[in-house]
């Protein structure tokens, strides 16, 4: 595949291409620990600091629990023994705190567990003095130790997550839609699917139009999806109908009816989403070019498949159906339509596309949207060099899922769903047949996923594409559940580069990665990914490789970007470390300052680059310069890709 693709990191690491310590950014009070794995086969004892300090490191973590990065959870390894006997002495709030700091690491160790007893025995007592802040993050850090720890059943977890929506059904009016939204995600991961609905019908009289609402309002889509209550996933598309910004925009509503015939078909077949269909959608009234695009594309894929259920099952879930279906139709009908909403770009997109890409073959929708994004207005899209390059690593991964974080408008998925050998439906076509899921990509915001579920029906790629809406954080234990372990050939990310690192070691600890698996991030460099790149670059199990490319979308050309390629080895990982003490030991040591502060000013850039204004390019081009010569300081530098789509290593200059 890729000529002795190894890690392009300073000469002079061992043998297992890990990262030497550069001297310059050590912090002084951390030596000692650095000492170990220079040769010695001891661990660091809570990086140089002695016992008695360890009461300080958690009072510390415990005051600034919420800037608190997951590279930084190394002070809380290693003061878990005392951890684990002080925990019952702790305040409720908190060992909330401690057991998220616990569940964000994805610690799996005696001590932790210990505490997750413990919290689980205490929380009937305890969750009503607990603010919502911490009452959602105990939830979300019990429903996901839960994985660790022996699963639902016989330690009570369920309980104890019962206990706390009980506590938060009581005060739910109280809640940041964004704390309830975590709070939610939280009790479906742990299988409370009816005790988080009830939450969201409580806040959805109390709060019916408050901001930041769509994050929730996507958890419970999700959720309902996930279980196979279609009728309840159609209620909540209702109310993405009547309250984000864009609801009433003519192309939104079209496109949510379009989602909705997609959600019963996949549910139910086809014989139901005809049903529904005949609900949502007049064919008698004066239909757009958008409406006839979306419209034909859905009667090309309804008549070209059979039912996915059996059709008793269908029948007795129809009537519920079909009442969600008559909400979310008037819904899709209340109040006036405004056109200043019908211009979000990625509305616009989806008119573009549809009245550009005729006959809407696969080829023909990916290049309309290049055109658009290189052209009319700039899109977050891996095209041009980008493309090449997941092309090419999708064709030769192993056989197995691809999981992409960070859908947008489904422009990836597409791209790697044909690379996995996709066949676009065609109308007509006698050799076309129902294919399986090869890509599943989650987006967290609702409106995206909405987007890119049209689009990539519109291109004929629904049956092999499955978008689902949620936090990238619950994206490992739904493929787990799903799919099973090592059932991933390929992880693509390409949401929020500052939380890559977290997310890829979710998929190693859920043992989700297939042997040789392919990992690619893209904006590694741009804005940037510091603690990502420092992560796969000293992981004995990963052999990576940092390509220079050029950014694609209009204005952003010229700008240099660095996507990350690295194959995984289930026999490194197995092998773990003889003179390191193991790659979990490793792994434990800090991050150097000077990463941090990268990782700060790589923040700073993506927070505002969402601002109205935004960062112009020159900014981007100053904020990628100073980037690459830090890295480089750190020793992590770039390789080259040339035409044939292979790379040649070089030091960054």
């Amino acid at each position: 595949m890729y000529r002795g693709i190894s890690a392009t990191i300073a000469r002079g690491c061992c043998a297992r291409r890990l990262l030497p310590l550069h001297p310059c950014v050590v912090p002084q009070r951390t030596t000692a620990g650095y000492a170990a794995a220079a040769g010695s086969s001891a661990r660091p004892t809570q990086a140089g600091l002695p016992s008695s300090e360890s009461g300080g490191v958690l009072t510390a973590l415990l005051n600034n629990a919420e800037a608190t990065a997951h590279h930084e959870v190394w002070r809380l390894a290693g003061a878990e023994a005392q951890l684990a006997a002080a925990f019952p002495k702790f305040s409720a709030p908190e060992q909330a705190r401690l057991l998220w700091l616990l569940a964000k690491a994805n610690r799996n160790s005696i001590a932790a567990r210990d505490c997750f007893l413990h919290a689980i025995g205490s929380t009937a007592r305890s969750s009503s003095s607990l603010t919502p802040l911490d009452l959602s993050r105990l939830c979300w850090a019990l429903a996901r130790l839960m994985d660790f720890f022996g699963g639902r059943s016989g330690l009570g977890a369920s309980g104890a997550l019962r206990s706390i929506s009980r506590a938060a059904l009581a005060r739910v009016e109280t809640f940041d839609p964004s704390d309830l939204a975590r709070l939610a995600a939280g009790l479906c991961r742990g299988g409370e699917v009816e005790e988080a609905w009830g939450l969201y019908a409580r806040w959805q009289r109390a709060v019916p139009g408050g901001p930041g609402a769509p994050e929730l309002r996507g958890t419970l889509f999700s959720a309902s999806e996930r279980v196979g209550n279609t009728a309840r996933a159609l209620h909540v598309l209702s109310h993405l109908a009547i309250f984000p910004r864009v609801a009433r925009a003519p192309t939104w509503r079209t496109a949510l009816a379009q989602v909705a015939v997609l959600l019963v078909w996949r549910a139910l077949g086809s014989r139901a989403a005809m049903d529904v269909r005949s609900v949502l959608i007049d064919d008698h009234v004066r239909k757009s070019q958008t409406d006839m695009a979306l419209g034909q594309r859905l009667e090309d894929l309804l008549s070209r498949t059979s039912d996915q259920v059996q059709l008793s099952e269908a029948q007795a879930q129809l009537p519920e159906i079909l009442a969600a279906a008559q909400s979310l139709r008037m819904a899709l009908r209340s109040g006036p339509k405004d056109r200043t909403a019908n211009g979000r770009k990625e509305l616009v997109l989806v008119r573009h596309v549809c009245v550009s890409a005729f006959p809407w073959d696969v080829a023909l929708v990916l290049k309309e949207m290049e055109l658009f994004a290189s052209r009319r207005t700039f899109l977050k899209m891996a095209g041009g060099v980008k493309r090449r390059l997941l092309e090419r690593v999708a064709a030769q991964a192993p056989a197995g899922l691809v999981v992409e974080l960070g859908t947008y408008v489904g422009y990836s998925a597409a791209v790697l769903a044909l690379a996995r050998g996709a066949r676009c439906l065609v109308p007509n076509d006698p050799e076309w047949e129902l294919p399986p899921i090869r890509v599943v990509s989650f987006e967290l915001d609702p409106v995206n996923a909405v987007i890119a579920r049209t689009l990539l029906s519109l291109a004929g790629l629904a049956a092999d594409v499955q978008v689902c809406v949620g936090s990238s954080t619950d994206a490992a234990h739904f493929v787990r559940e799903q799919f099973g372990e090592a059932s991933v050939a390929m992880l693509f990310m390409d949401h929020r580069g500052g939380i890559f690192h977290e997310d890829l070691q979710s998929f190693e600890s859920a043992g989700l990665l297939a042997d040789g698996a392919m990992v690619v991030a893209d904006n590694v460099l741009k804005p940037g990914a510091p603690h990502f790149l420092w992560h796969v670059a000293r992981h004995p199990s990963f052999a990576s490789q940092f390509v220079e490319v050029p950014e694609f979308g209009l204005g952003h050309q010229a700008l240099e970007d660095w996507m990350a390629v690295c194959r995984y080895s289930r026999k490194s990982e197995a092998i773990g470390g003889t003179e390191l003490g193991g790659s979990a030991d490793l792994l434990d040591l800090p991050a150097p300052d000077a990463l941090k502060v990268l990782a700060q000013r790589c923040d700073e850039m993506r927070r505002q680059s969402v601002l109205r204004g935004g960062v112009v390019v020159e900014e981007w081009a100053a904020h990628s310069a100073a980037m690459k010569s830090s890295l480089r300081e750190l020793g992590i530098t770039s390789t080259l890709m040339d035409a044939s789509g292979d790379f040649s290593l070089r030091e960054a200059k």
